[in-house]
């Protein structure tokens, strides 16, 4: 898994980005500074689930709002992307089993 962080203007502090193999992902993580003690917490946290943001166009858009990715940043994405490919973990297949059985219920 690739993990990149870039600095952001406030209200944010940093975003880290990257590419997630087992669920065949891009992710990104955005943190943000809280409270009267300045603490840093996540306030966005997406390409959770398998082939969330396939496509280094869907992270940028689902970031637009908080960060325009540097054009080296998603060649640097795609490029992990195309070297790793998606490859399923038997973690992978029981969190796919698992929410298989849970759309189920009623």
């Amino acid at each position: 898994m690739s993990r990149i962080t870039l600095a952001l203007p406030p209200p944010y502090v940093s975003c880290v980005v990257g590419y997630d193999p087992p669920l065949g992902t891009f992710f990104a993580q955005v943190y943000q500074r809280r409270g009267a003690r300045g603490r840093i917490a996540l306030v966005r946290w997406i390409g959770t689930d398998f082939h969330a943001l396939p496509t280094i166009e869907a992270l940028v858009t689902a970031l637009a709002d908080v960060v325009t990715l540097p054009a080296d940043v998603q060649r640097q994405l795609v490029q992990e992307q195309q070297a790793s490919g998606f490859r399923p973990n038997p973690g992978t297949r029981v969190l796919q089993q698992w929410r298989a059985r849970r759309q189920e219920e009623p």
